[in-house]
């Protein structure tokens, strides 16, 4: 009788130690979108979106260009707790403007500047502006 009362007790110890690892080992995402507003053709963005396998494990920076004027919104899952990005750039103006958002609209964070690069030897004007949250 005490040898299946150890055996019950065993048993029970390592089941609660196999849950509490399971409990610790679950990754949070979030779905957010990147609102990009732009005036100026050929913007080039780049931004982050989770990536989780066997060899990578994070939010991974994307590139794109827009190359039409407009309202652009980009939907992206990403990992909590690591730096979700956006950054744009554009040789012709300062007339673009970029967001990051919840799905519902609430508004994480969004460009209150634009820097303005002048040219020189080594490139051409840009206008560029960087925003970072963590989820």
């Amino acid at each position: 009788m005490k040898k299946l009362l150890l055996l019950l007790i065993l048993s029970s110890f390592l089941f609660a130690c196999n849950k509490q690892d399971e409990a610790t080992k679950v990754d949070q995402y979030k779905k957010i979108v990147y609102r990009i507003n732009t005036g100026d053709s050929n913007l080039y963005i780049t931004f982050r979106r989770a990536v989780y396998d066997s060899s990578q494990k994070g939010n991974i920076d994307f590139d794109s260009v827009l190359i039409a004027p407009g309202l652009y919104e980009i939907p992206a899952t990403v990992l909590t707790g690591t730096d979700a990005k956006l950054y744009g750039e554009s040789h012709l103006s300062g007339n673009f403007s970029m967001q990051i958002t919840q799905q519902n609209g609430t508004v994480l964070a969004k460009t209150d500047s634009i820097t303005y690069d002048p040219a020189n030897q080594l490139h051409v004007a840009r206008w560029y502006a960087r925003i970072n949250i963590i989820p």
